[in-house]
């Protein structure tokens, strides 16, 4: 039901509409041209929090491929001293990393896959 070559302005006026009357919390439905057919507010979902970075599983990782990344081999104990987190965050970044394909290890010794 568009109009040939309008469907740029047909998109553009439903988000400047939904912008204006179709808020999370203060739907303003009563004064919608839309609402004959709209299915009205639905339930809106809060955004996701983040999980801190500091201190997590993430953090330990990328701080393991950053060294790797700077020199491509390295002991366990070179990764403490390179990252400067404790060794048993260290060695579970290590195996996650090992499970996940992206590093490889072997004669004790540490280095990226590929």
């Amino acid at each position: 039901h568009l109009p040939a070559g309008r469907a740029q302005d047909w998109n553009q006026a439903l988000m400047d509409l939904g912008a204006l009357l179709c808020r999370p919390r203060q739907p303003v439905c009563d004064r919608c041209p839309a609402a004959a057919w709209c299915p009205g507010p639905l339930p809106v979902s809060p955004a996701r929090t983040p999980s801190p970075f500091a201190g997590s599983r993430r953090q330990a990782r990328g701080a393991v491929l950053r060294a790797l990344l700077a020199t491509p081999e390295a002991t366990v104990p070179e990764l403490v001293a390179r990252t400067g987190l404790r060794p048993e965050r260290v060695t579970g970044a290590v195996e996650t990393l090992a499970d996940d394909g992206m590093i490889t290890k072997g004669a004790g010794r540490v280095r990226l896959a590929g």
